[in-house]
């Protein structure tokens, strides 16, 4: 094995240890241990740590994007304004971000990928079983709880894309057949809904890959604000109330559950902070748009999209790879299930959809490498 291929594998595993250990610190943001012990700070300030390593003592800052870098700047001064206009300023979120560049600075093969994804589906599940069987979480909200495990099993899924193999669909069969009836009871319907979404993506019931490319990312995107706009314009219809009647036949609680109403007044705060937000993302909106409208503006929003974009379209180039494909459309899986949740955006932003993005990302720079190596022992 060359030395150079030795290397990448070494420098590979330091991703498994990161990614499980953010799992933990996912499950314990929001609760009274992690508010008591400053987890989840804690753990953004070794993840600053460890990124500050990576670029200045190991030299890699040439590797990081530099169009991330400018829309980088652009936020701080955008938080300046804030801060200094209303008192308000969304900094502490933005540390978040470092866990993706820091593992676009990594490398992944499918066998750590696995093993992640089967720590996540093992860990999602013990919390299933526990919030069915225990009183344990009796006093969470039950979305909260249902939500660490879809993203848990979300991250499962990508690792078992590789649908040709008999073992890895038995193995996705079975688990999932359990999480559907441990999940159930929890009554959230979006994690439901979203789950059901990615299994069948995966076992290629819903044809995803051809879905998924580079010109088609940006729709994928803006679900969540069209998914906002249309329900907050039609929020008033007779349509809108006989919806309301089925699902609260069907699932005692009304299909919009009071979001139609919050998003149309997250559109009414957006109008008096159009550019540059609140800067705030304390209020939950339960959709992602709404809340970067809201705490980031226009500009925040621009930003946003458009970084997540390029990320995700430079992963497309290798959507073949069963990792880039299991993790891509995890992820938009995630995003889509964000225009009616809670997660991606917040004051605290939850990891583990963090560390499903920067495990696309690890995945691209495994293949980029490879291919320039490639490449090399061609010329």
């Amino acid at each position: 094995m060359k030395t150079d291929e030795v290397s990448a594998k070494k420098n590979s595993w330091p991703i498994v240890a990161i990614s499980i250990v953010l799992w933990f610190v996912s499950l314990l943001n929001g609760t009274g241990i992690g508010a008591a012990y400053g987890v989840y700070n804690k753990a953004m300030f070794v993840v600053l740590l460890c990124y500050t390593y990576q670029v200045i003592v190991k030299g890699q800052f040439r590797r990081i994007n530099k169009t991330t870098v400018i829309l980088l700047f652009v936020l701080v001064f955008q938080n300046l304004y804030t801060h200094f206009l209303y008192g308000k300023d969304f900094i502490e979120y933005l540390a978040i971000y470092a866990i993706p560049i820091l593992y676009s600075l990594m490398t992944i093969d499918e066998k750590q990928m696995r093993i992640i994804g089967l720590t996540y589906g093992i860990c999602g599940g013990i919390i299933l079983l526990v919030a069915n069987f225990t009183s344990i979480f009796a006093g969470w909200d039950g979305n909260t709880v249902s939500m660490i495990c879809f993203f848990s099993y979300a991250v499962f899924i990508a690792s078992m894309f590789d649908v040709k193999k008999k073992e890895h669909q038995q193995s996705i069969t079975i688990y999932s057949c359990i999480y559907f009836v441990l999940l159930w009871t929890l009554n959230s319907r979006s994690c439901i809904l979203f789950s059901m979404f990615l299994l069948f993506c995966a076992l290629g019931i819903i044809p995803a890959r051809s879905q998924i490319k580079k010109s088609t990312m940006l729709i994928w995107l803006l679900v969540p604000l069209i998914i906002a706009i249309t329900v907050a314009i039609i929020s008033n219809l007779e349509l809108s109330t006989s919806m309301n009647e089925w699902s609260k036949e069907h699932f005692n609680k009304s299909f919009y559950n009071g979001r139609d109403s919050l998003w149309v007044r997250g559109f009414e705060i957006w109008t008096q902070y159009p550019i540059f937000g609140t800067g705030t993302f304390i209020i939950r909106w339960h959709n992602s748009a709404v809340s970067c409208l809201v705490g980031a503006g226009i500009v925040g929003y621009f930003i946003w999209i458009y970084a997540i974009r390029d990320m995700l379209a430079k992963a497309c180039k290798y959507i073949d790879d069963n990792i880039i494909f299991g993790t891509v459309t995890a992820f938009l899986a995630v995003w889509l299930q964000q225009s009616v949740e809670l997660g991606i955006i917040s004051t605290h932003g939850n990891p583990i959809i963090f560390v499903l993005l920067g495990l696309v990302l690890a995945r691209t720079n495994t293949l980029n490498k490879e291919e320039d190596l490639k490449n090399t022992n061609l010329e």
